[in-house]
Formats: structure tokens, C-alpha cells, sequence
């Protein structure tokens, strides 16, 4: 498991590998599905829908292999460690370096997309 520390929390975050091998395969079915333009609005969030639908897919899929009680409370654990994160990034008590790491992982993501061929 890879921990990192944010601001005075140890948070979960997934190995560099398996982070770029996941984004490689919805990347890699974006590529397939969409046409390269501009989307905004109401076409960029039913394309971010699909990629949530396509990552949804590969979580069934994997889940079974990981699946058991022990699994669930990490994961608990882990998403109130995420969301004390947000709190105090929200609140400002973050230094700058952590909270750069909040609105890169933890910000909403903005209805508006790029999608590059």
C-alpha cells in the first residue's frame, strides 16, 4: 500500500502504476468512443457519466478478488480521513503544498472537458 501524508493525515493513495495503467484504460476507451473537440455543458457530463460507467465496470470486475470485511473498513476509514481533508482544505488550514493535493484529487471535477486525439 502506498500512504502519503496531507496535511498531518496519512491518506491512501493508489501506486503510480496502477493510477496510470487505470487512466491508460479509460483513456484508451475515450480515444475509441469520442470524437476529438470541445465539449461543454451537457455533452462533457454525459461523456465524464460514461467514463464514470467505464470505471464502475472494471470496480465490478475487480472487487471480488478484494472484497471481505477487513476491505470495507479501510475503505470506510479511508474516505473519513478524505473527507477531514476536505474540511480543513475548505477551511484554509492546509499549507500551500497539501492543498494543491486536495484540488488535484479531491475538488469536483468541472463540466467542462477536452477531449485530445
Amino acid at each position: 500500500m502506498h500512504f502519503r501524508e496531507v496535511g498531518g493525515l496519512k491518506i491512501y493513495t493508489p501506486r503510480a502504476s496502477e493510477e496510470v495503467s487505470f487512466r491508460m484504460l479509460l483513456e484508451a476507451k475515450l480515444r475509441r468512443t469520442i470524437k476529438a473537440r470541445h465539449y461543454t455543458g451537457k455533452e462533457a457530463n454525459e461523456i465524464i457519466q460514461g467514463l464514470f460507467a467505464d470505471a464502475q465496470v472494471e470496480l465490478k470486475r475487480l472487487l471480488p478478488r478484494v472484497a471481505n470485511h477487513s476491505f470495507f473498513e479501510f475503505l470506510i476509514f479511508t474516505h473519513s480521513l478524505w473527507g477531514r481533508l476536505m474540511t480543513r482544505a475548505q477551511k484554509g488550514l492546509l499549507e500551500h503544498e497539501d492543498a494543491q493535493i486536495y484540488w488535484k484529487r479531491g475538488a469536483p471535477l468541472s463540466a467542462e472537458l477536452y477531449v485530445i486525439s
